[in-house]
């Protein structure tokens, strides 16, 4: 273990050797990581797959928190299963116009029913890809020191707190040093904020945890799913009846 750390960190720190080094030794997990999301064997010569898989392994070792005792592995291993299942969609949806034309043609399929088809098949796909992100933001938030079940448990139920919380993410985002000061020192910098948003020091640090999930999603391009509902959550009715919490 303490091997592996010490190669991230030279990684981390421009060492091109090192970083080759734990590629090449990870060779097998991005093989089999990426074998048992495709549900089939792959061929590093044909598969399109596996070169994703790499490129995702390179990802998690510049993005991997070596200050946080979280699993390198785990985090990786969601990190590839998030880039190939994001690359499986697109192939899928390139392929899907023609597939759905040539059965209608050979099996005389309704349009109305090759409709309803797509649409169960998007909805599973929706479920899939959501629990994808959830389970990479699991893998985000160890960084942290809490969980997506704390995150559930502790989240603000009411929608005047969830707003206050929101637009301080959104400041943090939208400050770049503010930003650069939470993901660096894995907290949030809540006097800066107090002092931009005019909210108390009291909400800041009893909603820490959910602003600080904001933050993440906000923050990068990972969670397509989970940031459009935040969005939609901060935008809905106020007269319409209690919003779901986060």
């Amino acid at each position: 273990m303490r091997r592996l750390r010490e190669l991230i960190g030279a990684a981390q720190g421009n060492d091109d050797r090192a970083r080759e080094d734990l590629i090449r030794s990870a060779v097998p997990f991005i093989y089999r990581t990426a074998c048992r999301i495709c549900g089939r064997r792959l061929d590093w010569r044909n598969d399109d797959e596996l070169s994703v898989a790499l490129a995702a392994f390179d990802e998690s070792i510049s993005r991997f928190c070596l200050e946080r005792g979280t699993d390198f592995w785990a985090y990786a291993r969601a990190v590839i299963r998030s880039r190939v299942g994001q690359y499986l969609r697109r192939s899928f949806r390139r392929r899907e116009l023609p597939l759905l034309l040539e059965t209608h043609e050979e099996a005389t399929v309704s349009p109305a029913a090759m409709a309803e088809a797509i649409c169960r098949h998007r909805e599973a796909e929706d479920v899939r890809e959501l629990a994808q992100e959830i389970e990479l933001l699991e893998s985000s938030l160890q960084r942290f020191g809490f969980s997506v079940s704390d995150l559930v448990a502790g989240a603000p139920r009411h929608r005047h707190a969830r707003d206050r919380c929101l637009k301080a993410a959104r400041v943090v985002v939208g400050t770049p040093e503010y930003r650069s000061f939470a993901l660096k020192h894995r907290k949030l910098p809540l006097r800066q904020i107090e002092r931009a948003t005019g909210i108390s020091r009291k909400v800041l640090d009893t909603w820490r945890r959910y602003i600080i999930a904001v933050v993440v999603i906000l923050g990068t391009e990972d969670f397509p799913r989970l940031k459009a509902f935040i969005n939609f959550s901060s935008t809905e009715p106020r007269d319409g009846g209690p919003s779901p919490g986060y």
